[in-house]
């Protein structure tokens, strides 16, 4: 049955059926309305069926999938397990190739090993050999010479000492000289003193027990001048440079201010052992650390060329109140005259270094050659009595003293 043509009139549908079955004959008992139900029927049951037929048919499409899928998963994981297996064997075949080669070649190692070994042992007992020869052949040798170089050394060891000796005296007596402070029985200031009386033709003053005046006063060559002596064993402290400046303030007159401390430094103090700075009033003040570790004939030299320095420059400042522009020269000046007294300062550390350098060395040379000599005539001692048996008497007016250390002899077979 087919649908062929179809015309509306009014509010009627004119339809035309292509069948098989004469309409009539089916629909004798069918009003028009009970026709048009079952054409509504027999639509929507058709509708019903052909819906059923494509959702059957994407079932069985929608089965036949996912049976595929897992058919097709489970040989990619039948495959995954087969090469898994494959590359498990690979690896276990492949590791114990490695396993064998490293055990050959361990076994190469170890037969290396005992025969470096071996030549090892026969190379150190050749040495051994070599060595003890050698030993015994220095040792022979050296007994043929022992007496004449014994004797050669003694001479110019003798000559050496000789000449240590009268260095020494000469340098110890000038230390002497130099450092009559370091006597105990008296005090900083009278030390300082005898200093001036033996370096210097000043003319100082004691004014310890004057209030505000420091320790000595002097008139030098018209500059007058304050001494602070300070004989501590501790370093000097901050309050004692405090009372020497109010001091030197209360006597502006003054030109100069010398601190000395004979034998520590000074708390807060610049690393140099001699430095200087200018008051308010323009004084020039001397600051000095650890004066007996220095040379004093130095010292003193250096401190009368700053007394013509301080006088020259306290006679220009007379005028400043009058002059406004002489206190900017002066401060201009100040910087370069402490530049040059830094330079002095400079020179007499490296000259002090260089005494006691050569002190130290000459008393460290002459204890090492007399301990020399003292090992070479308890050896020719001892050699004179192996050889005749007999007790040589050695003259004792000379302190003697046991050598430091022994020759020691192999016996010959």
């Amino acid at each position: 049955m087919a649908l062929i043509t179809q015309i509306k009139e009014q509010d009627y549908f004119i339809t035309t059926w292509k069948h098989t079955k004469v309409i009539p004959q089916i629909l004798q008992t069918c009003s028009i309305h009970e026709f048009e139900t079952i054409l509504d029927l027999a639509s929507e049951a058709l509708k019903s069926l052909r819906e059923s037929a494509i959702s059957l048919e994407f079932q069985d499409i929608l089965h036949k999938t996912i049976k595929e899928f897992e058919q097709k998963k489970f040989d990619e994981l039948e495959n995954q397990k087969k090469q898994y297996e494959e590359s498990r064997i690979r690896e276990t075949t492949n590791l114990k190739k490695e396993i064998h080669q490293l055990q050959s070649h361990l076994e190469q190692l170890n037969k290396t090993y005992q025969v470096l070994n071996h030549n090892f042992l026969n190379l150190q007992s050749n040495s051994q050999e070599n060595f003890d020869k050698s030993l015994n052949n220095a040792l022979y040798q050296q007994k043929q010479s022992f007496e004449y170089q014994h004797s050669k050394v003694e001479n110019i060891y003798k000559e050496q000492i000789h000449k240590l000796q009268s260095s020494l005296e000469q340098y110890t007596n000038h230390a002497i000289t130099q450092n009559i402070s370091s006597n105990k029985g008296k005090s900083g200031e009278q030390n300082f003193d005898a200093l001036v009386g033996n370096f210097t033709t000043w003319v100082i003053e004691d004014t310890s027990k004057t209030p505000q005046s420091c320790d000595r006063f002097g008139e030098i060559r018209g500059c007058k001048t304050l001494f602070e002596i300070k004989n501590y064993s501790y370093n000097i402290p901050k309050k004692e440079i405090d009372k020497f400046k109010r001091d030197m303030e209360v006597h502006k007159e003054c030109h100069l201010g010398i601190f000395i401390s004979l034998n520590t430094n000074i708390v807060g103090g610049i690393q140099d052992f001699f430095y200087t700075e200018f008051s308010s009033s323009n004084q020039l003040l001397i600051y000095i650390q650890q004066f007996n570790n220095y040379d004093h004939s130095t010292l003193f030299s250096i401190l009368n060329s700053l007394i013509d320095i301080a006088l020259l420059l306290n006679s220009k400042c007379i005028s400043i109140e009058t002059d406004s522009n002489l206190q900017t020269k002066v401060d201009s000046i100040k910087p370069m005259l402490q530049t040059q007294i830094n330079n002095i300062t400079n020179i007499i550390k490296e000259l002090n270094n260089h005494t006691k350098f050569i002190i130290d060395s000459i008393q460290k040379n002459n204890s090492s050659i007399k301990g020399h000599l003292n090992v070479l005539q308890y050896s020719i001692t001892s050699i004179f009595q192996t050889l005749f048996h007999d007790t040589i008497i050695i003259d004792s007016s000379e302190e003697q003293q046991p050598p430091k250390k022994k020759i020691a002899r192999k016996k010959e077979n």
